[in-house]
């Protein structure tokens, strides 16, 4: 069943591997935490703080992030295929072999 967790604070929170598929995390403090190798795939992140949050290799495949600040977040590697990014802050993210086929991006 899918999780809903809004507006949690999970601040460096260790989520290697995790399965958050399909979870409700809108408005959720993931700042600094580690979602290495995890499973995020059609997970509503709308308006979440991800600032240096670590997806490196994560999935991310049709995930809502809009409005969130991915500032810093290192994303090398991650899955973002078809993810909505409209409105999302990537000030600094790395997107180094990032997979961002169709994925939806507002350019300011």
């Amino acid at each position: 069943f899918p999780v809903t967790i809004r507006v949690a604070n999970l601040m460096k929170a260790n989520l290697t591997k995790a399965k958050l598929n399909g979870a409700n995390l809108i408005g959720a403090c993931l700042s600094e935490a580690t979602l290495s190798e995890a499973t995020l795939r059609y997970t509503n992140l709308r308006n979440a703080d991800l600032r240096g949050a670590i997806f490196e290799k994560a999935t991310l495949h049709r995930s809502i992030l809009a409005g969130a600040d991915l500032s810093s977040a290192q994303l090398k590697r991650a899955d973002m295929r078809k993810a909505n990014l409209k409105n999302a802050i990537l000030a600094k993210a790395n997107l180094k072999a990032a997979i961002t086929e169709k994925a939806q991006v507002s350019l300011f």
